[in-house]
């Protein structure tokens, strides 16, 4: 049991390091881990998802060479960006306020039903599940405190 509470240490460490990058920038307004991590599930991948929400839209550059500015290799992978730090695999979604907020009302109220092709995911991305990521999210901060809102 001493070895799982020191792996969950290291990552818990490692996201500390990135979300408060993060924080720094006036541009981010919230940074939660989500999937398999905030659950205490642990992956055989030894990976960290996150969903960083923005103020406005942030281009391919401005993310890549500002807000994360690693020297860590990053990938862009579908919607989001992949790099690993400290031995751990992160992956990096960002998501404008406005637009993220708008998508996920008009899941709750059902309004989008049909399942999205995801490359990374076995059939698509679904819906229930993306819900149940953001339900089960653990927040590093939330400046506006409107992610906070989305879990109660």
């Amino acid at each position: 049991m001493e070895n799982l509470s020191k792996y969950f240490k290291n990552i818990d460490g490692a996201i500390g390091k990135v979300a408060e990058h993060h924080k720094r920038r006036s541009e981010i307004l919230s940074f939660s881990v989500v999937g398999s991590y905030s659950k205490k599930e642990i992956s055989v991948q030894n990976d960290v998802d996150c969903l960083i929400i923005t103020k406005n839209k942030l281009s391919y550059q401005t993310i890549k060479n500002k807000v994360l500015n690693l020297s860590a290799g990053i990938k862009l992978s579908d919607d989001v960006f992949k790099a690993c730090l400290d031995n751990i695999n992160f992956s990096f979604a960002y998501f404008c306020k406005k637009d993220f907020y708008e998508y996920v009302r008009k899941l709750m109220d059902g309004d989008i039903l049909s399942v999205e092709p995801r490359s990374w995911a076995i059939g698509g991305k679904i819906h229930e599940i993306f819900l149940g990521d953001i339900k089960s999210a653990k927040i590093i901060f939330d400046k506006e405190n409107n992610f906070t809102a989305l879990q109660n």
